[in-house]
């Protein structure tokens, strides 16, 4: 399996490093703040989260242990409201608002049925990262603000069909907004439902966000300098896209396609919890150079696991390093050794071919002895189609059940 978390490209923020898991509803986070003061703790030292808040000061954390909290909450001041043990044991039942400049809120589920479950007003650098919004009328919905960063999230079951702004995350009259890595689904509204743009929004950043089964529009822009990048719009009503100057979509899987470079009209093939699955188009199928890209994604895993980064939230994490068609394992392609290694292993009980996927030289998913032989053969003697890919050089592809026990690369 390949890790490639160090590279430069990809940014390291307030909510960069989240790892909140997603197997398939579990989520878990450690959002990398930068605490500098005080830990204040909820229930043990302050009874409710309210009471902790306003005490707190720039750069403390207030840390909350399991439960449910039945409170509206403001972080008024550049400091941390982190769930010590994820949203799958910490809810927040009212709103939680954020103002000023850099406050974090990390690891919490939610839920506002007669409002915003999130609400970033007149703020700068606020973050919102590895949380669970849902059940809203606007899950997450940013005004005025400066610099947000909504990452790693999982926004879902939001919205009405009275509200026009209404939905999974709407921005309004926001600069240099930045949502990357959430994943946004089944959230609905008569207008916009999962990522929405309202009244000269500028020089905000999607990328890799999986907006799917949205009721409504799953992206709307009304916005100046928007740029979208590695993102999967599926199964939402429509979308409302603008054009350029106004927008810039790249590298994006879209339902019906649209104009821009890379962009694919081809079902992503997602589980229903919005993971990728091993034949699904989306994967190694992004830019590495995509602005906001995260270190991790939602299951905590490292951006990059294949060969290139994914499009969507999801990231297809397994991997193995082989040569298509080195059946025996020996760093070489050489098609008759190869082929009766296969030949022999199919039908005389030869040895075992070392990793399975290299002798699967079709990629199809299984290994038939004579069919991928066939392949191989016909490839180098007759000129017929190539081994599928990697070849003819070690390369990274993703993994079936077949599964390598030894390396198949030098």
């Amino acid at each position: 399996m390949t890790d490639k978390s160090s590279s430069p490209d990809r940014v390291s923020s307030p909510c960069a490093s989240a790892r909140w898991f997603l197997i398939p509803a579990l989520l878990l986070t450690a959002c990398a703040g930068t605490a500098s003061g005080a830990v204040l703790q909820v229930p043990s030292q302050f009874g409710t989260i309210l009471d902790a808040t306003i005490v707190a000061q720039v750069g403390d954390v207030i840390e909350v242990a399991p439960g449910t909290y039945t409170e509206d909450v403001s972080i008024w001041a550049g400091f941390t409201l982190r769930a010590t043990s994820g949203p799958a044991a910490t809810f927040i039942n009212g709103r939680v608002t954020i103002t000023g400049s850099n406050g974090t809120l990390e690891g919490f589920t939610v839920s506002n049925p007669s409002g915003e479950a999130i609400r970033i007003a007149l703020a700068t650098g606020a973050n919102v990262c590895g949380n669970v919004v849902e059940a809203s009328v606007v899950g997450v919905h940013d005004l005025l603000s400066t610099g947000s960063r909504i990452e790693n999230n999982r926004v879902s079951g939001n919205g009405n069909m009275v509200n026009g702004a209404s939905g999974g995350v709407v921005l309004f009259s926001t600069s240099a907004a930045v949502v990357s890595g959430n994943l946004i689904t089944g959230n609905n509204g008569p207008i916009a439902s999962g990522i929405s743009l309202w009244f000269d929004c500028v020089d905000t950043v999607v990328t890799n966000c999986t907006v799917v089964g949205n009721i409504g529009d799953g992206f709307m822009n009304d916005g100046e300098n928007t740029v979208i990048t590695n993102s999967i719009f599926w199964g939402n009503s429509t979308q409302a896209w603008g054009g350029p100057p106004q927008l810039l979509l790249q590298h994006c899987i879209v339902e019906g396609g649209t104009a821009g470079a890379g962009i694919l009209d081809t079902d992503p093939l997602l589980t229903a919890s919005g993971q990728l699955t091993v034949a699904s188009p989306a994967i190694d199928a992004g830019v590495e150079t995509a602005p906001g890209i995260l270190i991790v994604v939602l299951d905590g895993e490292a951006r990059i696991q294949c060969q290139s980064v994914d499009i969507g939230a999801d990231e297809f994490s397994i991997c193995e390093r082989l040569v298509r068609g080195d059946v025996n394992s020996d760093g070489v392609v050489v098609p008759i050794a190869d082929a009766v290694f296969l030949l022999s292993y199919s039908f005389q009980q030869g040895a075992v071919p070392p990793c399975f996927e290299a002798a699967d030289v079709d990629g199809d998913g299984t290994v038939h002895g004579l069919a991928d032989s066939v392949r191989l053969l016909t490839h180098f003697f007759v000129g017929g189609p190539p081994p599928a890919s990697p070849f003819p050089s070690c390369g990274t592809a993703p993994s079936t059940t077949l599964g390598c026990s030894v390396g198949a690369c030098p």
